[in-house]
């Protein structure tokens, strides 16, 4: 297919949504988690923290962000809107929180006041990061959710929390890609970018599930290119030594159009400033 047939159909759509980030190199950071940071009170704000945290991580604000999660339902699991949130919550909060481990008790007193639905995403994240201390928290708290919630738990424990990162086994549904780009915000690990370049071979599948999931990991891949630098060099140097033809076509005619818009947008800007 054509760099400006995937132009038009799936980068060009995205084009209003795409947010220009330019983060602040002179804010002040700090090492201990659980210092006091800014609140978090907007969607504006908490997308910043959320999609860009392994650039500008900001640990001390996690109950600040999980409480804005609950106030706006994300982490609701009965919702039908943004139903796949509460699990892309887990992914990215058990990254942090493996990154954190030594935090968790005191992050967790922080938690007190959080309701069962709330309490369920984070057991879930406790139990996926995998350490000596989040177990530790997680055997401690599960009377926060009910009896349902953990009859659930016990279940999802018979497997290794290695089986719950979406880095294991092949992409199997759109909502892995999901999966996928919430562990590389909080954790810039590349192994989640290659694993949904990977997907994007069953982009034209006579299967139209394996279709799907092939069109999201294109879509995704150029909107995160557009936003971040990281990625579109990730996918650059894919594009060079794959020896796939389609998944080569592919970055390309997607490299192609991710480029035409930023230069589109760089024009737009130099219009504006004169």
């Amino acid at each position: 297919m054509q760099a400006r047939v995937l132009f038009a159909r799936f980068v060009a759509p995205f084009v209003p949504v795409i947010i220009a980030v330019a983060l602040c190199s002179g804010c002040v950071t700090t090492d201990h988690a659980l210092q006091s940071g800014p609140a978090i009170t907007d969607d504006a704000a908490f997308r910043q923290w959320f999609t860009f945290y392994y650039q500008d991580p900001h640990p001390e604000q996690l109950t600040a962000a999980v409480k804005f999660m609950q106030a706006n339902g994300y982490l609701d699991e009965t919702q039908s809107e943004g139903r796949d949130m509460p699990l892309i919550a887990s992914v990215f909060l058990s990254r942090v929180m493996k990154a954190h481990t030594s935090e968790l008790r005191q992050w967790a007193a922080s938690w007190q006041s959080l309701g069962r639905q709330e309490w369920y995403v984070l057991l879930v994240s406790l139990y996926m990061a995998d350490t000596v201390d989040s177990k530790r928290v997680m055997a401690a708290n599960l009377h926060k959710v009910d009896k349902t919630h953990q009859l659930r738990l016990a279940g999802m424990q018979k497997l290794p929390p290695s089986a719950l990162d979406p880095l294991t086994g092949p992409v199997q549904s759109e909502r892995q890609i999901n999966l996928l780009w919430a562990g590389f915000s909080a954790s810039g690990d590349l192994h989640y970018v290659r694993k949904v370049i990977g997907a994007i071979p069953l982009y034209g599948d006579e299967s139209g599930h394996k279709a799907g999931i092939g069109e999201a990991a294109l879509m995704s891949l150029a909107t995160n290119a557009l936003q971040n630098e990281t990625v579109a060099r990730e996918c650059a140097e894919v594009n060079v030594r794959t020896r796939d033809k389609k998944t080569r076509m592919l970055l390309s005619a997607m490299l192609a159009a991710v480029a035409e818009i930023a230069r589109n947008d760089q024009r737009g800007q130099d219009a504006i400033s004169h």
